[in-house]
């Protein structure tokens, strides 16, 4: 039976647009159409925003590497799902005012490193880029394109939130909170390595450690370099 689609308004057969890909089965607008949106996009195990967790706490470089080759369908896209985690994580730190806890435990004056811990999910979009060209650099010969490597490490990024909302308990610990940082950054790093040793298959194993640190470090170098100078502005604007 031929259909007409009601986005593209081309004439087709079977369960999807030839032309457009739109669905031959659009619901009506109503809360049966809200939530089966909700339990497709977010609630269902075996694709959505779970699936794509679990990969990534199971498969992550593997994971990462099929959605960048094409294998989407069941995969959250990776900067909405940066979008949404960091939207959770935001309303968490400051529903339950975590910033003033943070700074009460915390003797470091620095104008930026407080900025960037007291905004921990903004401070992860904002450096996306960085961590990118980090990557973009140091594994060149893997021949992705620089694009590429933002879906990676937006995936990473991720991954980052992921654990930080799984730890948010932590902030609640009084002064045992000072190991948080440490344990964290550990937990960070690992899933780091791990998550590019699984990716990147041009390199022996070793040199795929190797090189994920030496990632990790010109990250590092970049951001310091970026937050010293966003401090000398905005030092100099004060005075």
């Amino acid at each position: 039976m031929t259909e007409k689609c009601k986005n593209c308004k081309q004439n087709f057969k079977g369960k999807f647009c030839n032309h457009c890909g739109q669905s031959a089965d659009t619901h009506d607008i109503s809360f049966h159409f809200l939530w089966h949106d909700i339990q497709h996009g977010l609630l269902h195990f075996d694709k959505g925003i779970f699936y794509t967790i679990k990969q990534l706490f199971t498969r992550p470089g593997f994971t990462i590497r099929d959605f960048i080759e094409g294998q989407r369908v069941k995969h959250f896209k990776p900067i909405s799902m940066m979008l949404v985690l960091a939207a959770i994580y935001s309303f968490l730190f400051n529903y339950f005012d975590i910033a003033e806890k943070v700074d009460t435990y915390s003797n470091d004056t620095n104008i930026v490193s407080n900025w960037a811990r007291n905004h921990y999910a903004l401070s992860q979009l904002i450096f996306l880029p960085v961590f990118s060209f980090s990557s973009y650099l140091v594994f060149k010969k893997s021949n992705y394109n620089y694009v590429k490597h933002i879906v990676l490490n937006a995936y990473i990024v991720c991954q980052g939130l992921i654990i930080n909302i799984f730890l948010f308990p932590l902030y609640f610990l009084g002064d045992n909170s000072n190991l948080k940082p440490q344990f964290k950054i550990s937990l960070l790093f690992i899933m780091i390595i791990w998550t590019y040793s699984q990716f990147f298959t041009d390199y022996s194993k070793q040199r795929k450690i190797l090189l994920s640190f030496l990632c990790m470090f010109l990250s590092i170098i970049f951001i310091i370099l970026i937050a010293s100078i966003y401090a000398i502005i905005i030092t100099h604007k004060i005075n």
